[in-house]
């Protein structure tokens, strides 16, 4: 299964602190952002029982294992 997502960059001008309810994740304070239309990001997700394990790359370049956990951690959970 391969699937590609495209969507423009957010950047956070400021951040919310805490949360108000940390099951529901709901944010303590609100947050101000600006969408970038122009600058978008491409990403594409590729399973397939042919692979041995994860990998990522970016920009063409494959990420160490360590600095790809993040990434890896949310494929996990894709894959539930």
């Amino acid at each position: 299964m391969k699937a590609t997502a495209i969507a423009p960059s957010n950047i956070a001008f400021t951040k919310y602190w805490g949360k108000k309810d940390e099951v529901l994740r709901l944010p303590e304070n609100g947050s101000i952002s600006m969408t970038l239309s122009d600058l978008l990001t491409t990403t594409t997700v590729e399973f397939s029982p042919k692979y041995k394990k994860d990998q990522v790359i970016i920009n063409g370049g494959r990420v160490e294992e360590g600095e790809a956990e993040r990434v890896i951690k949310h494929l996990d959970r894709v894959r539930k």
